[in-house]
């Protein structure tokens, strides 16, 4: 992290944004390498990566992802106009686009591009059965006066046809009068190499941001339509979306946006804990927003805020669909245990010193994740706990796993615990093996943690694990 300017000298300054020094884009790329490496890794078959970059460290990019991903899997190098204004930071031209390049695994097909309400009015069915559409007058003349005025100006008629495809895996929800035909299927465009629109602008970012922090000044945020916009080419309901470089959650909002459209999927973003500059002019009205409000200024406090206030405002829409709109938030650290490092000059002390293998001031639930970690159950599943004899009893995946990871159960706790793991293992019926954890440390005596573990078995439950 130092090499590449990532932290300062003291260790305290993190950021995921930084200039370059030295031979001139290395630093950037040795940041970049490992991360697309374990990028790759992370993809499934029929996966793909998509990479917001500007023409700075587009070439080093597109170099550096050929060689990681095979340039035979380039799925394509995206221009986006996201500022038609441009932003004057060329002496000679304003930038008004950015890229978005987009590698895929061998299995990826593009599920197209959604057409807005808007697009489907313009349009006239032609051919049901091919699934054709023409594109109306009004619509293809105000295209192309944007992009090819003088041409434009010379045609009274055009005649153009647009490809539409009928994408089976998102459906319109229909009403109990209508025919499940084809009118209820979502229609999706074949995308084109550049994307342009003004929801997907710089603007609208910045107008999406302050509706959930009002006075705020988001630093280069992605408009949320553009990451629905990929989300709908790449992925089908159910999938799981990583952002790692999530600066202020804008990948988690899209997801709430098509969960309250019935089209779920599941994120899981990743930020460093960067704080929001205070020498920075351009970050300062997110900084006061931030000590006005009792947020820590720092992006991924800011992007677990976000998450928070866009799914409260998606949910106020009556026509909004149930879902999942929670999410956990995990740091990484060391592991909760005490790695076994015995003083070969004095053994009886480091078995006395590792008597509590578990490292001090970790919470219950520290420990817990690391479990679920371990025994390779997803984090996502659902977790309930109830409180018996002072003890917290915790049933992860409505049964598969039982843990009380309490510091101490007495030998008096042990019929009242056992019975209650029971109890509710009978009730929840789980369909696998249950296994049940408790701390090794947290049992009086041998005995205490015999009869806890014959109380289980007499109840079905065979597996009794201490950590």
């Amino acid at each position: 992290l130092k090499y590449t300017g990532q932290i300062d000298e003291t260790g305290m300054k993190f950021s995921s944004n930084t200039e370059t020094g030295g031979r001139k884009h290395t630093n950037w790329l040795n940041m970049m390498l490992p991360r697309l490496r374990v990028a790759k890794n992370l993809l499934s078959r029929d996966g793909v990566i998509f990479i917001s970059i500007d023409q700075n460290e587009q070439p080093q990019l597109q170099s550096l992802c050929d060689e990681i991903f095979g340039a035979e899997n380039l799925v394509a190098g995206l221009t986006v106009i996201n500022n038609m204004k441009g932003r004057n930071d060329k002496k000679n031209v304003a930038t008004a686009h950015e890229y978005l390049v987009a590698y895929a695994r061998p299995d990826f097909e593009s599920f197209g591009v959604p057409l807005t309400e808007e697009q489907l009015k313009d349009y006239k069915l032609g051919n049901k059965n091919d699934g054709r559409w023409r594109w109306g007058f009004d619509t293809v003349k105000a295209n192309l006066d944007i992009l090819h005025p003088k041409y434009s100006k010379k045609k009274d008629r055009w005649d153009i046809e647009h490809r539409v495809y009928l994408n089976p895996s998102v459906r319109i929800e229909a009403s109990d009068e209508e025919d499940d035909d084809d009118d209820n299927i979502q229609r999706t465009s074949k995308s084109k190499s550049f994307w342009w629109g003004g929801e997907i602008s710089s603007d609208v970012a910045n107008r999406e941001f302050k509706k959930l922090f009002p006075g705020a000044n988001p630093d280069y945020p992605k408009s949320p339509f553009l990451i629905e916009k990929i989300i709908h080419m790449a992925t089908r309901p159910g999938d799981i979306i990583l952002d790692f470089f999530a600066g202020y959650g804008t990948t988690g909002d899209a997801v709430y946006r098509l969960t309250a459209k019935g089209q779920g999927r599941q994120f899981i973003l990743v930020q460093l804990p960067e704080e929001i500059d205070p020498n920075d002019t351009d970050q300062a009205a997110t900084r006061k927003y931030c000590a006005d409000n009792g947020i820590e200024p720092r992006i991924s406090e800011l992007a677990k805020e976000r998450l928070r206030r866009s799914a409260a405002a998606v949910r106020t829409n009556p026509d909004a669909q149930k879902g999942d709109y929670g999410f956990r938030v995990f740091r990484l650290a060391q592991s909760n245990i005490n790695a076994w490092n015995p003083d070969r000059t004095d053994l009886e002390e480091t078995l006395l010193s590792h008597k509590d293998h578990l490292v001090e001031g970790r919470s219950e639930q520290d420990v817990l994740y690391e479990l679920l970690l371990k025994r390779g159950i997803e984090l996502t599943v659902p977790i309930e706990e109830k409180k018996v004899a002072g003890k917290t009893i915790y049933s992860i995946g409505y049964g598969v796993l039982f843990a009380c990871l309490d510091t101490s159960i007495a030998k008096g706790d042990v019929d009242a615990v056992a019975g209650a793991i029971a109890e509710w293992h009978k009730e929840l019926e789980p369909e696998t093996d249950s296994y049940v954890f408790f701390r090794d440390s947290a049992f009086a005596d041998d005995i205490a943690k015999t009869n806890m573990a014959a109380i289980l078995e007499q109840n079905g439950i065979a597996h009794v694990r201490s950590l």
